[in-house]
């Protein structure tokens, strides 16, 4: 997987926007107003977005604790998705 930044690329500044700003790559691309390489343009963006949000994804689960109750005392454990 490529993970080098398209030229002048600037990373959201948080999740929220890298989600909004991939609906409005989507919206464009569909749209199909763009020249071929506007669109391989705006699609390496989107996949890049994609990328970054899932990178803050995975790093934002492995910081979620659970906090379970072990022997009457309670104690925190890494969450994991692979027990529900």
């Amino acid at each position: 997987m490529n993970t080098e930044e398209p030229a002048g690329f600037i990373p959201p500044s948080n999740f929220e926007e890298g989600i909004d700003r991939l609906e409005k790559l989507v919206e464009l691309l569909e749209s199909g107003k763009l020249t071929l390489e506007e669109t391989l343009t705006h699609f390496k963006e989107a996949i890049f977005i994609a990328n970054w949000c899932y990178r803050k994804l995975q790093t934002v689960e492995e910081e979620i604790k659970v906090l379970v109750e072990k022997s009457g005392k309670f104690e925190l454990e890494n969450f994991n998705t692979d027990n529900q």
